[in-house]
């Protein structure tokens, strides 16, 4: 006959209604353990919850994920279809129609909530967050203008030759590549609103000259007809305050030449060390 495991003695035994004693929940042993032996009733017992999982399984596709509200500090469960990274900040939109920060704590083995949108920007912490509060940063507005002889362009750039910071750039909550500003010269980026990898500027059009843009590419599905918003994530602060360009382009396209450019926007940013920026510009017509 299989002997029982004795629970381990307890110095001082104290009653109590509340402490479990069944076979559902751990208890604190003395040992500064848990387990179900040690379910004697006493109230230094305390239970731990139930030792087996009722809740239910994560749906295939998507990612649980325990998340805490920057305004209010309450936690909830959720899940997402994507992927979030955990310790980082985003907007979110929940299934029970609320919306704001959360703070993504930990994955989970349960779902919980569905978060039916996250805005895609990785912010530091809530502060970074709700300091756009105020902000649309993804306006989720009609398709761009159908242009089909052109392609927008987006050059960033230290027109001043003072060293600026880094930057991830965020188009409409969606990343778009980088802008590394980390030289006394004119050096930057350019973003292309096509995956056509022969597409040549051969009639340039903004502050900067081309020779030293840092080249990326992104999807044109990403631009909206109205309202388009640009987001700068300072990724490093190199020292010297902040003082750049960026312009806004739509060019001709003349075989793999983009040429005859249509001024969209020209923007001025200027901000301290590690400073973020958020800016928008309206994109209506082919040519304004």
């Amino acid at each position: 006959m299989m002997r029982r495991r004795r629970r381990p003695i307890r110095r001082k035994f104290t009653y109590s209604r509340t402490s479990p004693r069944n076979d559902r929940r751990a208890c604190l042993c003395p040992d500064g353990t848990y387990s179900r032996e040690c379910c004697d009733g006493s109230l230094q017992a305390q239970g731990i919850g139930s030792v087996t999982d009722s809740s239910p399984a994560v749906s295939e596709g998507f990612t649980a994920y325990h998340i805490t509200n920057c305004d209010d500090g309450r936690h909830k469960n959720a899940h997402y279809h994507g992927s979030l990274n955990v310790g980082t900040t985003y907007y979110m939109t929940l299934q029970n129609g609320q919306e704001g920060c959360y703070t993504v704590d930990r994955e989970r083995n349960f779902e919980g909530l569905e978060i039916i949108t996250s805005v895609g920007i990785p912010f530091d912490d809530c502060a970074e967050c709700t300091a756009l509060n105020s902000q649309v940063l993804d306006p989720e507005g009609d398709p761009a203008p159908e242009c089909t002889d052109r392609v927008l362009v987006i050059q960033i750039c230290n027109d001043n030759s003072v060293t600026d910071d880094n930057f991830d750039i965020y188009l409409n909550g969606t990343k778009i590549g980088d802008a590394n500003l980390n030289a006394d010269a004119q050096i930057g980026s350019l973003f292309i609103a096509s995956s056509n990898t022969d597409l040549t500027i051969t009639d340039p059009d903004f502050v900067c000259e081309l020779d030293d843009m840092v080249v990326h590419r992104f999807n044109p599905d990403l631009l909206y007809s109205g309202t388009n918003t640009l987001y700068l994530k300072n990724t490093q602060d190199n020292g010297s305050a902040n003082a750049f360009t960026v312009g806004v382009r739509n060019y001709e396209v003349s075989g793999n030449n983009l040429i005859n450019a249509c001024n969209i926007k020209d923007m001025s940013f200027n901000g301290g060390f590690g400073d973020n920026f958020f800016r928008s510009f309206s994109y209506t017509q082919c040519c304004p």
